[in-house]
């Protein structure tokens, strides 16, 4: 879902768009939610800080990693990534 949002606020600059008319038109539906605002405005003014260790995100997709190698699904990307140090 960040993925998405931060590509549609790419969009936005290089498309010559005001961002915050991008987080004003997200806060008018469904996937308003205070994530987006509080990032979306962090992104407006540059700021890019990190508010979750690299730690506890690997330890999320080593889970999943291990969680999908006893299913049927593939999940590469998720694999390669949690075994970077």
């Amino acid at each position: 879902m960040m993925n998405s949002f931060t590509e549609g606020m790419t969009l936005c600059e290089e498309a010559g768009l005001p961002q915050d008319k991008l987080l004003e038109v997200l806060d008018l539906g469904a996937m308003a939610n205070p994530m987006f605002k509080m990032k979306g405005n962090n992104i407006i003014n540059g700021k890019y800080d990190a508010h979750f260790p690299l730690k506890h995100a690997q330890k999320d997709m080593r889970l999943v990693r291990s969680s999908s190698s006893s299913s049927s699904s593939s999940s590469h990307p998720t694999g390669v990534t949690a075994d970077v140090d």
